[in-house]
């Protein structure tokens, strides 16, 4: 369910199975009674996990130093409205959809000369979101906004930042500042169309609000014509978006913490332990290797407003991300009822059944051929976990699942 455009994801469907009994052993370990499988479900000796690991990572502990600025930024996603929040039309993930940790990010964002301000140097951790409209060509109309919440050390820091990245903004793009009645704050800049009638450049709003530690950042683009849509886009995110970051818990700087080093988990709820280590070791960007909630899963997946309501119904709050994805429900039947929701939203996406591993019959799996190549995901449940593994090719998808199986086997099923 996770989009490949942010995190090289694909769509998939699962047929969910709940599995209870007595209690049963894989690879000579006990597993619990509510992991239990009936016979003939699954064929171990048939499984072919590859290389792939088969038993749970040790415990991660806690990230200090520069690393917390990666984590922080992991647990601002769920703080961040989802661009299909905002507006239901903005369902097409774009990039950038990421964490925030350094001026590299920035760019990618607000160009460089805006990045590198001298404000940034005291930028804490961030998280962008971006989305469009959907379009059949390029020469569609279409509209599109990001998001993006950036934490700095105090509130007079970011109101520097605010300034100095929007007058920065303003001589790189040659942008116009206009007024935002109301909104006295905020500093917004528009740019005018451009392009050609193959590839139109739509106008653009771009605006930087201040927000005691934060600086929220809010553009949107609507074709020609149509610049009050962006308007409203911006006056929407920031009618809302101050509200549920005033519930962020903030993990303290070094300085606010009286100068004592300052830890936070890397795995919270000790979910992330159960998906499989990415074996690219430049692979972790800091948007995975992570621990999202419903929202924060949202943000990366191909059905944004599915994800979210899905998982808040299912009351999986915290959901790891690395090379697989593994979802914990509150209860099995709510494993079941996040597999019925992504069921659902792939297969009004085009996704077809594929037959399942060999070995696996309780997993369930699609292929789709799309303009950059095959997409093809398996999801397998465990009780109250759902496990997804994707991939370009369909072996080493069939591989990650069976070792994904094997390793919720493993999980523990009485986890808050």
């Amino acid at each position: 369910m996770r989009s490949r455009v942010v995190l090289a994801g694909a769509a998939a469907v699962l047929i969910a199975t709940t599995l209870t009994g007595c209690a049963t052993s894989v690879d000579g370990q006990a597993t619990p009674a509510s992991q239990t499988l009936s016979p003939g479900e699954v064929d171990l000796a048939a499984l072919d996990p590859g290389s792939y690991q088969t038993t749970p990572s040790p415990a991660f502990g806690m990230a200090t130093g520069a690393q917390i600025v990666e984590y922080e930024g992991q647990r601002m996603a769920e703080f961040v409205y989802t661009p299909s929040e905002i507006d239901p039309e903005f369902t097409d993930v774009k990039n950038p959809t990421s964490i925030i940790r350094s001026r590299a990010n920035l760019t990618n964002v607000v160009g460089r000369d805006a990045a590198f301000v001298p404000a940034n140097d005291r930028l804490v951790a961030g998280f962008v979101t971006s989305a469009g409209t959907s379009q059949l060509r390029l020469s569609d109309p279409t509209r599109g906004m990001q998001l993006m919440v950036v934490r700095y050390t105090d509130s007079a820091t970011a109101a520097g930042a605010a300034r100095s990245m929007f007058d920065a903004m303003v001589r790189q793009n040659k942008s116009i500042p206009v007024p935002l009645a109301g909104l006295a704050t905020t500093l917004a800049a528009r740019t005018d169309a451009g392009g050609s009638a193959a590839v139109p450049i739509a106008p653009t709003l771009a605006t930087f609000t201040p927000f005691k530690v934060y600086v929220i950042y809010a553009w949107a683009s609507a074709p020609a014509g149509q610049e009050k849509r962006s308007e409203d886009t911006v006056r929407t995110v920031l009618a809302r978006e101050p509200g549920l970051l005033n519930g962020f818990p903030a993990t303290p700087t070094k300085a606010q913490n009286g100068g004592k080093p300052v830890e936070v988990a890397v795995d919270q709820d000790q979910i992330l332990l159960y998906a499989l280590p990415n074996k690219d070791a430049n692979a972790v960007n800091g948007s995975d290797r992570a621990v999202y909630g419903p929202r924060g899963m949202a943000h990366i997946a191909s059905s944004p407003s599915t994800m979210l309501s899905t998982l808040t119904a299912a009351q999986s709050t915290h959901n790891a991300v690395w090379d697989t994805t593994v979802y914990r429900a509150a209860t099995g039947t709510g494993a079941t009822s996040i597999m019925d929701g992504l069921v659902n939203a792939d297969v009004q996406n085009g996704a077809t059944k594929v037959d399942s591993p060999k070995g696996l019959p309780i997993a369930s799996c699609v292929s789709r051929d799309t303009d950059t190549g095959q997409e093809n995901t398996c999801f397998v449940t465990v009780g109250r976990y759902v496990g997804e593994a994707d991939d370009r090719d369909p072996t080493v998808v069939a591989q990650k699942i069976s070792a994904q199986y094997l390793i919720l086997t493993r999980a523990d099923q009485t986890a808050n």
